[in-house]
């Protein structure tokens, strides 16, 4: 489909040199501006694809590179539609990440040839975390509008903002999550509570690489 809305633009000039129209001369510099940034395009989503690659080759975990169909924002849920479901191996709660190895969400719902993320920061989402690069484990809890709020985090611990915070199990691959903002005051005397924001842009995506966490190859 993004092949033929690139050679589209190629199309529609030949048919205007054929028709010997008065607009050739006028529409040519628009086609070709328009050809022009359908390849870059088409340029960037095969270095993104040759990055999610690279990462399938190196990581220890079962792991497939699916095409995200759409992009989905209903009430607040954010959501990607994938171009593999069942007959791919892909089940539920297998979790999806970028090209720069940022989580994206987890696979909520199967097909025989289709899934759907939820998107990590929606509401009801919660992943075990870590910090980086102290090593802290703590609750990252979705809260919507690509935020997170980050729970029991020991009360000795020194929160900084801009600290990362990555999927806690997944040793030396690191898949990040979210990145702190700040330190709520609700957090009681016990236990701290921390603002954190996605790093991931799931509206932007062409691809992503789905892994197992629970299997290793």
């Amino acid at each position: 489909m993004r092949v033929l809305s690139v050679i589209r633009p190629i199309f529609f000039l030949g048919r205007a040199v054929n028709n010997g129209t008065s607009s050739f001369d006028n529409n040519t510099e628009t086609i070709n501006a328009a050809a022009e940034a359908k390849k870059t395009v088409l340029e960037d989503e095969i270095q993104s694809l040759h990055r999610l690659l690279g990462i399938k080759e190196v990581i220890k975990l079962p792991t497939h590179v699916l095409s995200v169909v759409s992009y989905r924002n209903e009430a607040g849920k954010e959501m990607l539609v994938l171009n593999g479901g069942e007959s791919s191996g892909i089940k539920v709660g297998d979790i999806a990440v970028d090209e720069n190895k940022f989580v994206v969400g987890t696979i909520r719902e199967v097909g025989q040839d289709f899934s759907k993320v939820s998107v990590a920061s929606n509401e009801g989402e919660v992943y075990e975390v870590e910090f980086v690069p102290l090593h802290a484990k703590a609750l990252a809890r979705g809260v919507g509008g690509g935020a997170f709020t980050i729970e029991l985090i020991p009360a000795d611990f020194t929160l900084r903002k801009g600290d990362f915070l990555t999927l806690f199990g997944t040793e030396r691959d690191m898949f990040f999550l979210s990145e702190i903002t700040g330190e709520d005051s609700n957090g009681g005397a016990a236990l701290k509570v921390a603002r954190a924001v996605r790093m991931s842009e799931p509206e932007h995506l062409h691809e992503v690489l789905v892994l197992s966490l629970g299997a290793s190859k």
